[in-house]
């Protein structure tokens, strides 16, 4: 135990490990700096904060979720407006997806009922690549449903090869 100040500057590393646990405690207030790069790692995460940025990784994170240390407790206040703006961000996705013939043609125009995971239905059409991109999807599981034109449902679809084929044996090809 040091009473008064301690100074502990070293040349280019300076390592403190120990067996379970490593507690520093301030008064008042704790200045960890780094010249480019702070990273703290636990259990498989980690908090990365550099010149690009601040980067956290994990099975997942909560922000406002814990009461003391070590052991969240839930967050029963109002969320400051900036952080609530996040999370609805975060909980809003982009959908996109293509139909297409087992010879990769597109179904262009062909239209679609989305279902998502909030019951939401959207309808529309694919466009000529057979494709469509939903905007702030609610996470969750969505169905897509392909409305076929019934007038047709009758008439064999044959693949782009065959017809090609047979254009060509047509002409003499």
């Amino acid at each position: 135990m040091i009473e008064g100040e301690l100074h502990v500057k070293a040349g280019k590393v300076w390592v403190n490990e120990a067996g379970t646990e490593i507690h520093i405690k301030a008064g008042e207030q704790v200045i960890i700096e780094a010249g480019n790069e702070i990273t703290l790692k636990a259990g498989g995460s980690f908090v990365k904060v550099d010149p690009s940025g601040v980067s956290l990784s994990g099975a997942g994170v909560n922000l406002n979720s814990g009461g003391s240390a070590g052991s969240g407790s839930g967050f029963g206040g109002e969320l400051p407006f900036n952080a609530k703006a996040l999370i609805q961000e975060e909980q809003k996705h982009i959908m996109e997806f293509f139909y297409m013939d087992p010879e990769l043609q597109p179904y262009a125009g062909t239209k679609y009922k989305a279902v998502l995971s909030d019951g939401t239905e959207l309808t529309g059409a694919l466009d000529e690549d057979g494709y469509a991109k939903l905007e702030n999807v609610p996470n969750g599981v969505a169905r897509i449903h392909y409305l076929s034109d019934e007038a047709f449902d009758d008439i064999p679809r044959e693949s782009i090869s065959k017809v090609v084929n047979r254009l060509d044996s047509l002409l003499g090809a």
